[in-house]
Parts: C-alpha cells; sequence; structure tokens
C-alpha cells in the first residue's frame, strides 16, 4: 500500500467525501489508478473518476473523449471540469431540472450516535436474499449485510453497508440503499432502518458512519440530521464525457 500513502494521507481527514475510493484501494489496489500533481489528486477505477485538491487543469489530460464517465469533484472544480467535459447527466437520474448533482458528504461518529430501545427494522439473513434484486443482493453480499423490514414474507423497506474498512488506520463503513416501499412511506420506516442500520454497524466495531445524499432530498438530509449526522463536505457527481481538443 506504500503507493498509495500521498492519497491515505490527503484522504484520512475526509473519510466522508472519499471513503468510497478508500474501500476500492483496500479490496482490489490493482484497479485503481492514482495521478496527483502536487495537492491535486485523479483517483479512477473502470469508468469511475474522483478528482480533488487544488484545481489543476493539467491532471484533467488524457480521458478518453470517447468514453462515457461517471465523474465525482470538488465544488471548486466545476468551472474547470465544464470546461474540459460536456453532455453532463447527473449520476443520480431521480433529479431533474439540472445536469449534475450535488451531495452532501455526511457522517456520524460512533460516540455521536445514540440507539432506540426497539426497533421494526431486523438484520436480514442469508437465507432472506430471494427476497431482493439483483441490485440489492450485490448490495448486500458485498459488505457487511443489511438490515430490513418484512411482513408476509414481501420486503417492505431496507438498507445495506456495502463498503468498510477496518484497519488500524480506518475504521468506517458507508450506508447506501436505503429504501420503503412507495405504500409503505411516511410512516417513520426510513428512519427506522436508517438507525437500525447504525446500530448494526457499530455493533460491528465501526467507529465512523458515512452516506452521500443529494441535496435536494430533503426528507432523508432531515432523517440523517435528526441520527445525528453531519454535513462534512459537498461534491458535485456527473456522467460526462471529456471534449476533444
Amino acid at each position: 500500500m506504500k503507493e498509495f500513502e500521498n492519497f491515505f494521507r490527503a484522504a484520512e481527514p475526509r473519510i466522508a467525501r472519499l471513503g468510497y475510493m478508500i474501500w476500492d484501494i483496500h479490496i482490489c489496489p490493482e484497479i485503481v489508478i492514482i495521478d496527483s500533481i502536487d495537492d491535486s489528486f485523479r483517483c479512477s477505477y473502470d469508468l469511475h473518476t474522483t478528482i480533488f485538491g487544488t484545481p489543476n487543469e493539467k491532471i484533467l489530460d488524457n480521458f478518453n473523449p470517447a468514453v462515457r464517465i461517471s465523474l465525482s469533484f470538488d465544488l471548486g472544480w466545476k468551472d474547470l471540469i465544464q470546461s474540459n467535459f460536456s453532455d453532463f447527466f447527473p449520476m443520480d437520474k431521480s433529479v431533474r431540472n439540472k445536469d449534475m448533482n450535488t451531495f452532501l458528504c455526511m457522517d456520524l461518529k460512533k460516540d455521536n450516535f445514540r440507539p432506540q430501545s426497539e426497533y421494526i427494522s431486523r438484520e436480514l439473513t442469508k437465507d432472506e436474499i430471494k427476497l431482493l434484486g439483483l441490485k440489492r443482493r450485490i448490495l448486500f453480499s458485498q459488505g457487511l449485510g443489511g438490515v430490513g423490514i418484512i411482513e408476509n414474507d414481501e420486503l417492505i423497506g431496507c438498507a445495506f453497508s456495502p463498503h468498510h474498512v477496518q484497519t488500524e488506520r480506518f475504521s468506517f463503513a458507508l450506508i447506501r440503499g436505503v429504501w420503503v416501499g412507495k405504500k409503505h412511506r411516511n410512516k417513520g420506516l426510513g428512519y427506522d432502518l436508517s438507525i437500525k442500520m447504525c446500530d448494526f454497524l457499530i455493533e460491528k466495531g465501526i467507529e465512523l458512519i458515512t452516506l452521500w445524499v443529494e441535496e435536494t432530498n430533503l426528507p432523508a438530509v432531515r432523517i440523517y440530521e435528526k441520527l445525528g449526522f453531519r454535513i462534512a463536505e459537498k461534491v458535485f457527481g456527473v456522467d460526462c464525457i471529456k471534449k476533444e481538443k
């Protein structure tokens, strides 16, 4: 991991923002490519790239203009990204009327978490994977698992933690895929799933819980703030194509 040390030093105080990439390096370092110029970083795996640090146009060179990529970047990079890329679409396709997402990178420290005495949600078992669609099966299988609400053999809500790192240096997990079926919304189930997921992770020894949420998703933002999450920073996310020079 020595070749990633500069990245780790830059990422350590920004886990809410860069935890995905830290996880990628720990799970499969051979697929991660990191370029840096002074304190500007470009980190790529497959068709996903994250850019952070001091804006520097040189680090945007050598993208393939024939390939659409998913790109996340610090707010201060927006002008350079718009000058060098085109054909913007938000990563989260549920967002309308804008061409890129603004995600809130939120985190919750173990010491700031207050569990409930009882939950409607519970940990999902491997025997219940048959109730999940393919995408949720992947989220369940690749990390620490998930929690859910099941009634009459029907999944009506779930949440997962597919990414976590527990080492001497890092102890964090990411929450993803929080979902409640349409017929069961506005009943407090999203809050119950989220707080149960946090409780589940902390019981496994996780020190910091993180997540990303679209800033326009105000009901979700309110739930996380009520749980004790703070907004660590914001990041833009977009699918785009590099302009040809």
